[in-house]
């Protein structure tokens, strides 16, 4: 075999081998799919008490009172944070919870037990019978680490999630605490910076991924 002959089948060869090499490349890239992810993250938190009622005022102050459930008066005390709201008043307006009646009530069905706040409502346009929605804050705020209930799943195994590991989706076992509006606390399987499938239903274990962060 000529020199010139040689060098083409050589040169065959090795364009085979690299069309080959592009095809595998290829094939491999196809078998990813592409996802967006958040992490675990951490938001603060403090447990509350809600309760509605309206204002009146004394002649020097101004006052809210609320009726808060039953079930909602051991976790209050004299003394607590309260934020208010209402319909005529824009804002918030901050207040102190000054009292806890002594003795509960029917309204409406419910068994109730009236409260009366303190507000800081210096220079508000107030009216005696606004209506009040309270929000009474019952201890201090702790730091909870968070995910969204879109990348939660449940099985009859436990919660989990999917991780992002290894360029795969992996599931991860997990248990969860506090429920707030939009997420839910994670208290064991995670830590904060754990990269998590934003939306699970859309992989499966073993996946190869190729992420987007949705969120830091």
């Amino acid at each position: 075999m000529n020199i010139a002959v040689k060098s083409a089948v050589i040169a065959g060869i090795l364009a085979a081998g690299i069309y080959a090499a592009l095809n595998m490349e290829e094939a491999i890239k196809s078998t990813f799919v592409e996802v967006p992810v958040v992490t675990l993250s951490r938001e603060a938190y403090r447990s509350t008490v809600t309760a509605a009622g309206s204002v009146f005022t004394d002649g020097k102050s101004w006052y809210a009172e609320v009726y808060a459930d039953e079930s909602d008066v051991p976790s209050l005390s004299v003394g607590q944070e309260v934020s208010v709201r209402g319909a005529a008043f824009g804002g918030e307006i901050n207040g102190e919870l000054v009292s806890i009646s002594d003795t509960a009530e029917k309204i409406n069905g419910r068994t109730v037990v009236a409260l009366r706040i303190l507000l800081d409502a210096a220079e508000r346009k107030l009216k005696n019978g606004f209506t009040a929605d309270a929000t009474i804050y019952t201890d201090e705020a702790e730091i909870l680490n968070v995910l969204p209930y879109e990348t939660i799943m449940q099985d009859d195994k436990s919660e989990y999630v999917y991780v992002f590991e290894d360029n795969k989706a992996k599931r991860r076992n997990i248990k969860t605490g506090v429920e707030l509006s939009d997420c839910a606390e994670i208290t064991e399987g995670l830590t904060p910076g754990t990269k998590v499938i934003a939306y699970p239903d859309e992989v499966s274990e073993n996946d190869f991924i190729k992420v987007k962060v949705e969120n830091g």
